[in-house]
């Protein structure tokens, strides 16, 4: 009978631990000790197919270092180690996958230069493409990061199966003028080929990436020039190269901005949810009218619903805003992703934020002002997490709050709107919300963002929304002492990655954890 209570008790333990250790990797070598310099996943199929780590191991001279590139795969095992020399200022941006090569994509930002390396599997190297930019263009592309693109995956560099990979850059027409190349690099047949749209005389196209499916990629392409603003959703068919549709948001009766784009499950559907604003309203600046969803034939691109939920009726029922979608507590709320549930009901991941009067800038801009002359009173601040949940005909059925710690993502912006602030903030990845993370059954997944709340021992808490198909329930991983920079990365369905960097002691550990 004791060991039968136990037992139980032990069972009921481990279930409120939410996550456990697995198996845990070091990097490091005792005879080189190593600097990590870049990593990330590697897309496959849409999905996870393993992980890179670019560390340097020795300095050959002023400009110049050795490398080796670490390929591990999805269960951390060691699949490749690729040693070369290149450049000091080097960065590994992305990579990709498919069943015979891998594709890395290096950024060169005193060079100005792009450089996609094709190695196969056993590491020899296949092809190499370059691409330059001037300062302006350099500088463009380093601020072209989507703004609704989770922060692990990729935004630039694709797979598309065994046609090889695709990779979407900025291009300068000219002096004020800019659009946006894809271009396609072909493995077999050792060529590239290149996508480019039509671009009027001023115009300044700028293409976020939304989504990816097995045949499609859905782009959003904004016109930020002011006279004539405009928004569309594009759909490029990755096997013909040729763009499928194009859903045009100016030739609905509202503005559409998208915040995430889910392909339905044995449906030839597309969900698309934002928010939406007035015609001729200014996106950047503003709030919009509410939280708009359109469902889309992925065939055709036909607008088959579309359902909107202001601020001011539908969603101030159930999560307290006035008209312009500000709650008093949490702020406006940023929308980052979406997530299907197993019945096809919608969930959105949003997050507050606001301005706040910021007390060390009023010491700043007063006490010391002669000593700088540059004041700045107030900080724009992420708040809670809030999640969206909408019915089967999407309209807003339930919003849920979850309290976290609100922390400062940018100070010195008193004369800058506060909505343009948050834009900005979410390219770089200053928002707690780091992404939304599969579990292995269809309709199971987990809302994953960081939380500031720390200790002495501990530099903070990463915490995930587990949604089990009927419920969300929430737990915490404790990220170890404040001597390690960590970085939190989905792995395959059900697991996360941590990996603790230490760069005092030249070490790099990761493990894996279980979270359902």
């Amino acid at each position: 009978m004791i060991r039968h209570i136990l037992f139980c008790l032990l069972t009921v333990v481990c279930s409120i631990q939410g996550a456990s250790a697995q198996k845990t990797l070091s990097l490091n070598d005792a005879a080189t000790p190593s600097i990590l310099y870049s990593s990330g996943t590697i897309q496959r199929n849409n999905q996870i197919g393993g992980y890179y780590f670019l560390m340097q191991n020795d300095k050959v001279d002023k400009t110049t270092n050795a490398y080796a590139l670490h390929v591990l795969d999805e269960n951390l095992n060691r699949v490749r180690k690729i040693k070369f020399n290149a450049s000091s200022n080097i960065r590994l941006q992305e990579a990709a996958a498919s069943d015979s090569s891998m594709a890395f994509l290096f950024f060169y930002p005193m060079d100005r230069k792009y450089e996609l390396r094709i190695y196969d599997h056993d590491g020899e190297l296949l092809q190499t493409y370059a691409r330059t930019y001037d300062s302006e263009k350099r500088k463009l592309h380093l601020q072209n990061m989507s703004q609704h693109n989770e922060s692990d995956a990729n935004r630039t560099l694709f797979e598309v199966g065994a046609n090889g990979y695709m990779a979407v850059f900025v291009r300068w027409q000219g002096k004020g003028t800019c659009t946006y190349d894809i271009n396609f690099y072909d493995v077999k047949k050792h060529k590239t080929t290149k996508f480019s749209p039509g671009v009027a005389d001023k115009d300044f196209l700028r293409a976020d990436f939304l989504a990816k499916t097995d045949s499609l990629l859905f782009l959003e392409i904004s016109n930020r020039r002011s006279s004539r603003a405009s928004t569309s959703i594009v759909a490029f068919n990755i096997h013909t190269k040729k763009k499928a549709f194009e859903v045009n948001a100016n030739k609905e009766k509202w503005q559409f901005e998208p915040a995430a784009v889910l392909p339905v499950p044995g449906q030839d559907t597309i969900v698309m949810v934002g928010k939406y604003f007035e015609k001729g309203e200014r996106h950047m600046k503003s709030n919009g009218k509410g939280i708009a969803i359109y469902r889309v034939s992925r065939n055709t691109g036909a607008i088959l619903t579309r359902t909107y939920n202001s601020w001011e009726t539908e969603i101030n029922r159930l999560y307290s805003c006035n008209k312009k979608g500000k709650n008093a507590e949490n702020g406006y709320l940023y929308l980052h992703n979406a997530a299907l549930g197993p019945d096809g009901k919608l969930f959105v991941a949003a997050e507050g934020y606001s301005r706040k009067v910021y007390p060390f800038g009023v010491v700043y801009s007063t006490v010391l002002l002669p000593f700088h002359m540059t004041p700045s009173f107030t900080t724009v601040a992420n708040a809670d997490m809030v999640v969206l949940e909408f019915s089967n005909t999407d309209k807003l059925v339930k919003a849920v709050t979850y309290d976290k710690p609100g922390t400062r993502m940018m100070s010195r912006m008193d004369f800058l709107n506060r909505h343009m602030v948050a834009r900005s903030m979410r390219t770089v990845g200053r928002f707690g919300y780091q992404f939304i993370h599969p579990s292995g059954n269809p309709g199971h997944f987990s809302i994953c963002y960081y939380s500031s709340r720390s200790s002495e021992s501990e530099s903070g808490y990463f915490t995930y929304l587990r949604y089990n198909g009927q419920k969300f329930r929430q737990y915490e991983v404790a990220l170890r002492t404040r001597e390690r920079t960590t970085t939190v990365l989905p792995a395959k369905p059900g697991f996360l990655l941590i990996i603790e960097d230490n760069r005092k002691e030249k070490t790099v550990e990761m493990r894996m954890e279980k979270i359902s």
